[in-house]
Formats: structure tokens, sequence, C-alpha cells
């Protein structure tokens, strides 16, 4: 893989990451991973994982024990 495929995808698993805390707005989780904006890592996001951080965040949340 090229290098900017390379760091865009440790950016998405730093994303992936934080999108287990409900707490952290996407634009916040956005910045943290070294996009510009929530639409850069949605964008990113959804090209690489097939879908969009906030519909992962609710699946992975949904599966995290009480």
């Amino acid at each position: 893989i090229s290098p900017y495929q390379y760091i865009i995808r440790c950016r998405i698993d730093s994303a992936r990451h934080l999108l287990t805390n409900p707490e952290l707005p996407l634009s916040e989780i956005a910045l943290a991973c070294g996009f510009s904006d929530q639409s850069a890592l949605t964008r990113q996001f959804k090209r690489f994982v097939g879908i969009p951080p906030g519909i992962y965040r609710g699946q992975v949340v949904s599966r995290r024990p009480s």
C-alpha cells in the first residue's frame, strides 16, 4: 500500500478505538486522529470500513457488556 493509505489506515484504527467512547463527539475524534474535520473522517471511514462512523459507534456500543 502507499504511504498515504498507510497513514489513513492508522488514523482510521485510532478513530475506531475512540468511537468506543460514546461521550466523545465525532468532531473531536476527527481532530484527535489527524483529520481536518468530521466530514473528512466520515468520508475516509466509510471508504475503508464500509459504514459511517456514527453507525459503527452504534454497533460497537450496543455490543459492549453492561
